[in-house]
């Protein structure tokens, strides 16, 4: 069990200390948790797990509904 846990911590740390916000995707849309994948030097392919604000959770009737984005970056 200890184990599990020191590993998924390590895999967390890991991946807040590899994220970048050099991305340009609106702010109503940024995702809690993102993911990304370099394709090359120019390109890399992202996926992101955003969770409602209290505004859509008590619009959507109580209920959570994640959303998941994916999305491509290309620099020039």
């Amino acid at each position: 069990m200890w184990r599990r846990g020191r590993a998924l911590e390590v895999f967390l740390v890991a991946l807040l200390l590899t994220a970048q916000d050099e991305e340009n995707i609106p702010k109503s849309m940024e995702p809690d948790l993102k993911l990304s994948y370099n394709l090359d030097k120019m390109t890399r392919l992202n996926f992101g797990v955003r969770t409602p604000t209290d505004f859509e959770y008590m619009t959507n009737g109580r209920k959570y509904i994640n959303q998941y984005i994916i999305w491509l970056s290309i620099g020039f």
